[in-house]
């Protein structure tokens, strides 16, 4: 009876052990998938699997050794954080793998937009290359065009021809103004520029000459003139003074004449 009991007591802590293998087995393949062979946790797992495996060989190993062999690996709490930090480590990895991947995409786009903009240069500075010598062509075509057509029309006898219709005449009389214009335009300055002179001195000289502009200016009757006398000596003053002016005007007039028949004949 007690050696079956004893049998009993040994196949339940076997199987026991067996459902703990299987748990830890299941535990590390987890791990594996985020952690490396020799990360901490995975060897503790796998120390703790080996020890279990020993327990199932032995069974004379007690519970709580095996227990004290894999610390805290039973805690569900600590597996949870375990795992948990596995994820934060794996994404943490992931992130920097893709931050590495960025990095290295974000230089060769640098490198391939310094391309291009080179390639840009290029292509700017040959277009206008090219756009110069097309120029070029085309007008040097257009000259080449132009002396075939002649160089055929002279061997055909079909080239431009003129005909002098009436010969070359030298003029007689110079074109534009001549001097006869410049006597007349001298005749008539004489006459409107003294006239002229002479309105603007009446009008911009401040005296009064006449009755009637006082009489505008005060708004007051006049009742009177006392007349201008002159004295026989200012009489006989004026008289010369007239004379003299008279005379000069005569002589100009007379030499002004006498150049412009000079001149006229000597057009003529």
């Amino acid at each position: 009876m007690k050696k079956e009991d004893r049998y009993l007591t040994k196949k339940a802590k076997s199987d026991e052990y067996r459902e703990r293998i299987t748990e830890a087995v299941a535990r590390l393949d987890n791990l594996r998938l985020s952690l490396t062979d020799n990360h901490p946790d995975v060897i503790n797992l796998r120390q703790h699997i080996a020890g279990l495996y020993d327990a199932v060989d032995n069974p004379a190993v007690s519970m709580e050794s095996v227990s004290n062999s894999v610390g805290s690996n039973e805690n569900p709490v600590y597996d949870e954080l375990r795992a948990q930090l596995a994820a934060a480590q794996v994404e943490s990895d992931a992130i920097e793998k893709r931050l590495k991947s960025m990095k290295v995409r974000l230089s060769q786009e640098y490198a391939r937009a310094k391309r291009v903009a080179e390639r840009n240069a290029e292509s700017s500075e040959l277009t206008r290359d090219y756009d110069v010598t097309k120029g070029l062509y085309e007008d040097l075509l257009g000259r080449k065009e132009k002396a075939r057509l002649s160089m055929t029309l002279d061997i055909e006898g079909q080239g431009v021809t003129y005909k002098i219709q009436e010969p070359a005449k030298y003029p007689l009389r110079p074109s534009g103004l001549r001097f006869i214009h410049f006597v007349i335009l001298g005749c008539l300055a004489a006459v409107i520029v003294p006239v002229g002179l002479a309105g603007v001195y009446v009008f911009l000289d401040p005296r009064i000459r006449f009755p009637d502009t006082l009489q505008h200016i005060t708004d007051v009757q006049v009742l009177g003139v006392v007349p201008h006398m002159i004295s026989n000596p200012a009489l006989r003053v004026r008289d010369n003074d007239i004379k003299f002016i008279i005379s000069i005007i005569v002589l100009a007039t007379l030499l002004y004449f006498g150049l412009v028949g000079y001149f006229v004949l000597g057009e003529s």
